[in-house]
């Protein structure tokens, strides 16, 4: 929302899990009103402003000048909240307008993904996705550019269908990245099962920057090779 410091080229943001404190970058250098981030947390997180004078976080007792240096307050105009920063050691100036962030809770979409079942060695072109918006929401105010499954693989920006009678979107994703996606997430497990569950996460925004995201499973028809291949 605002950036007003003098360390704004080079201070960053992280976000990180309260268990491990392992920092994620979001945002590095100055950035522009409008810059968006989105990552995913299945546990409690955190974050963090790193600056010259040290790293800053939400939780105020890793901070090592043992000061808050993060307002926090609910957002009148969206689900989420508004996060003042102040990036000088022991509070500085305590101007709290060096870092101004918008914290969006994503919307639910229900999603539903074809086929049900994936075998990994399948030669199909395409994984489909039929998307429902929620009511208060509109199916063509989706930004097809910004849409992700798994936070990997894009939306086929070229191949979909808004139906705007039931409020919602066919799309089209890679089959071969899938599988590679999936390979990936299923390296290293005991292949004992004939076939598993996996989740799909679908991730993107509406045109006005706000955040929505689905979960849906599907059957992954597993091999008797712990490389899946």
């Amino acid at each position: 929302m605002a950036e007003i410091a003098a360390y704004a080229p080079i201070n960053n943001l992280s976000w990180y899990l309260v268990g491990d404190a392992q920092l994620n970058l979001l945002f590095l250098g100055e950035n522009t009103v409008n810059d968006t981030a989105y990552f995913l947390a299945d546990e409690a997180f955190g974050l963090c402003l790193g600056s010259p004078e040290g790293y800053f976080y939400t939780e105020a007792r890793r901070n090592e000048d043992g000061k808050d240096h993060a307002l926090v307050f609910v957002n009148p105009n969206a689900s989420g909240y508004i996060i003042a920063w102040e990036d000088l050691w022991s509070l500085g100036d305590e101007d709290f307008q060096d870092f101004i962030l918008a914290a969006l809770a994503p919307v639910n979409v229900c999603v539903r993904y074809c086929p049900r079942t994936l075998n990994l060695k399948s030669r199909g072109k395409w994984i489909t996705a039929i998307v429902r918006v929620p009511e208060g929401y509109n199916v063509t105010d989706i930004d097809i550019s910004s849409i992700l499954l798994n936070g990997t693989v894009p939306a086929d920006q070229r191949h979909y269908i808004i139906c705007r009678r039931w409020n919602l979107i066919v799309l089209k994703f890679n089959r071969t990245a899938i599988i590679e996606l999936i390979k990936e997430a299923l390296n290293g497990t005991v292949c004992k099962e004939k076939s598993v569950k996996v989740l799909l996460t679908l991730t993107g925004k509406f045109s006005d920057g706000t955040p929505f995201q689905g979960k849906d499973k599907i059957r992954v028809v597993h091999f008797k090779c712990c490389k899946h291949a």
